[in-house]
Formats: C-alpha cells, sequence, structure tokens
C-alpha cells in the first residue's frame, strides 16, 4: 500500500510541474489555486500545508486518505474545502472526527493560502 501512495504522490508531483497552478496548490507553495463560487474539494492539510486534495467529491475522506497518504499521518487533517458566499471555507470529515464543524484555524490558515 506504501508503494502505491508513493506513486500517487510521484504522479500528482508530475503532474502540478506540468501545469503549474492549474493542477492545483503544490505540497510546497505556489501560487493560490481560485476556487469558483461553490465549488468544493476534499483536502488533506499537514504541517500547515496542502498534502493531497481532489475535486473528485464523489470519493469518501477515507478513500482519499488511503489513494493518497495511505494512512492519516498523526497530526493531519481531512475534510471537505467549499467556496461560499465568497469565503474559503474548511468543514472537519465526520468520517474522521465525528462532527462536520469548521476546522481549526491552523488547517483554515493553511487552506486559504492554498485557495481563494
Amino acid at each position: 500500500m506504501k508503494a502505491f501512495a508513493e506513486s500517487v504522490r510521484a504522479l500528482l508531483a508530475s503532474l502540478r510541474s506540468r501545469r503549474g497552478a492549474a493542477a492545483g496548490p503544490s505540497a510546497a507553495g505556489g501560487d493560490a489555486t481560485v476556487l469558483r463560487e461553490g465549488e468544493t474539494r476534499l483536502a488533506v492539510v499537514h504541517g500547515g500545508r496542502i498534502v493531497a486534495q481532489t475535486a473528485d467529491i464523489t470519493l469518501s475522506h477515507a478513500e482519499l486518505v488511503q489513494r493518497t497518504v495511505g494512512a492519516l499521518p498523526e497530526g493531519a487533517w481531512v475534510g471537505t474545502l467549499r467556496k461560499s458566499a465568497g469565503v474559503v471555507v474548511a468543514m472537519n470529515s465526520r468520517t474522521f472526527y465525528g462532527n462536520q464543524l469548521p476546522a481549526p484555524a491552523p488547517v483554515l490558515d493553511a487552506v486559504r493560502a492554498a485557495f481563494r
């Protein structure tokens, strides 16, 4: 499973380097991706950075974690991002946290640095 997660990370990094910001924010930083009003994404945040994200909201949060990082690292956050009324918001994954409350402030800061 680790080999699969590593190959997915390498593929995503390759796509990002070819497409730049259009493929989403890179883990190393860069320009923020502009979300359209109502646009929704799933994301994993760790260490103040977006480490995985997808616009494929048909995936569950558990599937996103499994496909991208294998298992949720200690201290990482997973949830849903959405642009609503012009503001980017982040909500906890009910699967992982048992609630859909707003994300903690450090997570929201990382999300808003990556998405506008």
